[in-house]
């Protein structure tokens, strides 16, 4: 820059002077690297620098692979360092650290280098060798230690061991890896990795050699490889110990069911150390080893139908590579026997049960005997002794206890020869029969029924039959003795009058039943288990005849209605001894129909109280009742507590019921408008009468229904409806209502009762229908012809309602212009009339009158001056006129042709000129000349065509071929006018 070439001169700006970090020292400091390979590793080396840069180094650090080696270096250090590095490709360089902290750290240049594999020389004798031992673990079985005499070197390693075994026979059962044959021996091969080996099925009869084999490789070397033998060892053959022992002698110790034990022991000169166990061979099969010292087997479940063979084997070794066998010993088991089904069957004597079963005659089993079961448990055996049906009976069981019972067929072991033996064998069990014993029915527990200064009335409770045995009656004993004679089985009380006061005795019931050879009882003849086994006793009644218990000496019904009553009894006279009061009451009350005393509902009632409500009762239902007085007292003696009780008469009532309806409800008199109706009365069964009820409704028209109500007393037997719709239908119901029916709608006024009264148990009635009295003349007369010959009438009776009476009719008829009127009387079934002619043309008036005898009051019907006769009448107008007779002649048609479906059919033209005669002048003609006015055409009486009067001919279509045809031809004319006006 040339300065001089400015004209002025700038300035000289004010300057600062800092002090400033040089770093090109320390960049200059990064040396430069090498590196020269040498065995394992190589040396690093790098330019020495000059002393003035360790003011800027810190130190060096050499990182191989990103990885610091070694300890740092001082820049002052020899510029070298050996490594030892593994054998591979290496990346290498060299860090500058700074003292400053704050300054940048340099890298010096980076070295990639490849360090190779040195491999070392191993000699032979620094090779490790085995050292081999063989340990004889059984006869057939062998283990094989070893193990290296010296350490093995750095640089090889063990890759396997080979196990050898040489020799001249080996078993087929023996596995190897590899194996091979050479002259006069054969050798096996094992790999293995380490030691030991066990080497199972080697022969023990021979001699063999055992040796083994070391191979090492060096370590990533895999074509190095270098091997070692062991010393051959010798293994000797071995000697058999099994014939120092004895073939074993096997015995049936003991047979049972299903299951049979066999033995075995040698003498004492046998040495029991060489036994090494005993097998159980079953069958050809081995079933069970067994120890040493166990010298028999049991065989259980034998299969039925089977033979077994068994056999022991001894030994001297534990793998019983060798074994002498004993004899076999057969154990037959027979077939099992049938099941057995059993049944039970009524046996004669009492506390006994009867068994009965058979067997197959067609299945062959060898029974010994039958088991026969009483709750599980062994009771008997039975010999069969060829039969093929049994029967058993258990005999002094207990009664009202359940016995199981049940049987198996059973088969005893036996020896069949020196070897075979058959053991137990028993059937499945039989059905079980859960029955209890036969046993006489035995007595109910007598109870007090009343005490009195006579004694004491008992009663008792009906026995059940037992089985087929019938109780016939009973039989008392007093302290055990019979007292009476047998009682008939409807008598069930009875009275025991030899007492002293004071004194004590026990009363029993015996039922007396129709088994055969029974001994019945004498009088006072004492009850014995033995000879009267036929009869059981009751429990005892142990009875104190002392201070009797009072009962009230009346008892009545009162207030009886339908669903209640009350019980009253008089109070207890005698209050002054109160051990004779009762400590309460018991009311007995039962349906006499559906229930025994038994069965009774019982009130418990205090001994102050002299009545007693019964609420809930059904009605129309005889009850029985009885009041029992009761007393506890102790025995003083035994302290025993027992009951003295007394009853009173059992009385019977019956509850209130609807009353009676009324046998007959009839009617007296009727009329048009009233009624008299006459009903016998309600009979009441304690159920009050309160009022009667009298409801009419009129069943006869359905829009203007009518009613009519009316009360009667209860007494009343007859009353009056009036204002009553003539001749209408009417149903009349008259009801008792009751203080019962009162309680169930909830109404206490009469008054108040509804018109329609709810139908309910409690409301009595009786119904009737009636009509009441009028009568109806005849219908519309009808009158089917009036010519001048006749005229003919038809019409409808009358009708006569209630008590009116249709009494006969008569039939009147004029001509209106005349005066002369002519009747004719009919009875009164006459329905049709005919009045003769000749009649003259005109309008006729004709009347029917009918006759009735009406009711005028309520007297009764015999009453004939309470009658009174009217008459209706029936007028219908008619005219007799002259009818014109037809044609003079019928038109004739003919059939001029047909085919399979048309009929052609022609006709004549009719005369329409006819001369009648006059019908009212004697000898004078009439000329009548009609207008012919056209045809219709009928075919099986159906309109089919109609034509004009110039037509004479037609043709029907469409018929059908066999099909019947009926034609007809009807003519159609019209009178003309001045022909008429003549007539």
């Amino acid at each position: 820059i040339h300065l001089d070439h400015f004209d002025e001169r700038r300035p000289e700006p004010q300057r600062k002077f800092e002090s400033l970090p040089i770093t090109y020292g320390l960049r200059n400091a990064v040396p430069m690297i090498s590196f020269e390979l040498s065995g394992e590793g190589g040396t690093l080396s790098w330019t020495k620098q000059a002393p003035s840069i360790a003011e800027f180094v810190e130190n060096y650090r050499i990182m191989v692979d990103g990885e610091q080696y070694g300890e740092v270096i001082s820049p002052d250090d020899e510029p070298k360092v050996q490594m030892k590095l593994r054998p591979g490709e290496h990346e290498c360089y060299l860090l500058v650290l700074p003292k400053e902290k704050d300054q940048e750290v340099y890298q010096s240049n980076i070295l990639k280098f490849d360090v190779p594999i040195v491999l070392k020389k191993i000699e032979p004798e620094e090779i490790p060798i085995p050292k081999l031992s063989v340990e004889r673990v059984s006869t057939s079985s062998i283990r094989i230690k070893w193990g290296l005499d010296r350490p093995l070197p750095a640089e090889p390693c063990i890759t396997m061991y080979e196990v050898h075994i040489r020799g001249q026979q080996f078993s087929d059962k023996i596995k190897s890896d590899e194996n091979f044959q050479q002259d006069d021996y054969i050798e096996h091969i094992w790999h293995v990795s380490s030691s030991p080996l066990e080497i199972k099925d080697v022969p023990d009869r021979f001699d063999y050699i055992v040796f083994v084999r070391a191979l090492f490789t060096i370590e990533e070397s895999t074509d190095t490889e270098y091997s070692s033998k062991s010393s051959e060892l010798k293994v000797d053959r071995v000697i058999p110990l099994i014939d120092l022992l004895p073939r074993p002698v096997l015995k049936v110790t003991r047979i049972g069911l299903q299951m049979a034990t066999v033995s075995w022991k040698f003498d004492d000169s046998v040495n029991q150390s060489l036994i090494k166990g005993y097998r159980i061979i079953l069958n050809g099969k081995a079933a069970e080893i067994l120890s040493p010292k166990k010298y028999e087997y049991e065989l259980q479940n034998i299969k039925s139908g089977t033979r077994n063979d068994i056999q022991v084997s001894v030994t001297c070794y534990p793998d019983f590579l060798e074994e002498k066998l004993s004899e076999s010993v057969h154990i037959i088991c027979p077939r099992r026997p049938q099941q057995l089904t059993i049944e039970s069957f009524q046996t004669e004597k009492p506390f006994s049960i009867g068994i009965k079963w058979k067997i197959d005659q067609n299945i062959n089993d060898e029974i010994t005997y039958f088991k026969v079961f009483l709750n599980g448990k062994l009771h008997c055996k039975i010999d069969p002794n060829g039969r093929h049906s049994f029967k058993y009976e258990f005999t002094k069981l207990k009664i009202d206890q359940i016995y199981i019972i049940n049987v198996k067929a059973f088969v005893e072991h036996k020896k069949l020869d020196d070897y075979a033996y058959q053991c137990e064998i028993e059937s499945n069990s039989s059905n079980e029969l859960l029955l209890k014993c036969l046993a006489p029915p035995i007595g109910t527990t007598p109870r007090i029924e009343r005490m009195h200064p006579n004694g004491i009335d008992i009663t008792w409770e009906p026995t059940i039959d037992s089985g087929n045995t019938q109780v016939t009656g009973y039989q008392i004993l007093k302290n055990g003795r019979a007292i009476s004679k047998t009682m008939p089985i409807d008598k069930r009380r009875a009275s025991i009058h030899d007492l002293d006061i004071g004194s004590r005795c026990s009363l029993q019931i015996v039922p007396i039943t129709n088994q055969l050879g029974c001994n019945p009882f004498q009088l006072g003849e004492e009850y014995d288990p033995e000879l009267h086994i036929y009869f059981l006793p009751g429990p005892k009644l142990d009875v104190d005849f002392t201070d009797l218990v009072q009962i009230p000496s009346k008892t009545w019904i009162e207030n009886i209605s339908g669903h209640s009553a009350v019980v009253c009894w008089s109070a207890t006279e005698n209050v002054s001894n109160k051990n004779t009061l009762p400590d309460n009451y018991k009311l007995f009350i039962w349906n006499s129909k559906n229930q025994k005393r038994d069965q009774a509902t019982v009130i418990q009632i205090s001994n102050d109280k002299i009545s007693q409500d019964l609420k809930d009762l059904r009605p129309a239902t005889t009850y029985e009742i009885q009041l029992e007085a009761f007393k506890k007292r102790s025995d003083p003696k035994t302290n025993e507590t027992y009951i003295v009780s007394a009853t009173s008469k059992i009385l019977k009532f019956e509850t209130g019921a609807p009353p009676d309806a009324p046998s007959n409800l009839k009617i007296i008199a009727c009329t048009n408008t009233a009624i008299r109706i006459g009903f016998d009365p309600f009979i009441e069964h304690h159920a009050e009468i309160i009022t009667l009820r009298v409801y009419c409704e009129s069943i006869s028209a359905k829009k203007n229904k009518h009613e009519v109500i009316l009360d009667l007393t209860p007494d009343s037997t007859e009353f009056i409806l009036p204002n009553l719709i003539e001749r209408t239908h009417y149903n009349l119901t008259i009801y008792a209502i009751t203080d019962e029916y009162l309680n169930e709608i909830h109404l206490h006024d009469i008054s108040k009762l509804p018109n329609k009264l709810k139908s309910s148990y409690w409301l009595t009635n009786k119904s009737l229908l009636f009509t009441t009295s009028g009568c109806e003349p005849a219908s519309q007369i009808l009158i089917p012809s009036a010519t001048v010959q006749s005229i003919q009438l038809q019409w409808a009776l009358p009708k006569a309602y209630g008590s009116t009476k249709f009494l006969r009719q008569t039939l009147r008829w004029k001509l209106q212009n005349e005066e002369i009127e002519k009747c004719l009387e009919l009875d009164s079934n006459t329905i049709q009339a005919t009045i003769p002619g000749i009649l003259s043309f005109g309008q006729y008036k004709i009347s029917l009158d009918s006759y009735f005898s009406i009711k005028i009051n309520l007297e009764d019907e015999s009453d004939e001056a309470s009658r009174k006769e009217i008459r209706l009448t029936t007028i219908e107008i008619t005219s007799v006129r002259f009818q014109l007779p037809g044609l003079s002649e019928k038109p004739e048609v003919y059939l001029t042709g047909y085919t399979t479906n048309a009929i052609d059919l022609t006709w004549n033209k009719p005369n329409t000129f006819s001369i009648i005669d006059h019908p009212e002048k004697l000898n004078e003609n009439i000329k009548i000349h009609r207008n012919l006015l056209g045809y219709r055409v009928e075919i099986n009486g159906k309109k089919y065509n109609t034509l004009n009067k110039d037509q004479y001919q037609c043709t029907l279509t469409e018929c059908l071929p066999g099909e019947e045809y009926k034609v007809q031809l009807i003519v159609q004319t019209s009178i003309q006018s001045e022909y008429v006006n003549d007539i």
